[in-house]
């Protein structure tokens, strides 16, 4: 489990991800997806931001 606080769901996958701001700071987070997710598909989205 490493450093996270909940076990993860056998229903998902979490994935590394990072990106540089406006400003050029690296933000760093998890991208929970669920295990049947398929790239090529559209889905809908949510922005919580």
């Amino acid at each position: 489990m490493d450093n996270y606080i909940f076990s993860l769901s056998d229903k998902v996958t979490r994935q590394a991800v990072s990106y540089q701001n406006r400003f050029g700071i690296t933000l760093a987070g998890d991208l929970y997806l669920p295990k049947d997710f398929d790239a090529s598909k559209a889905y809908p989205a949510f922005d919580g931001g």
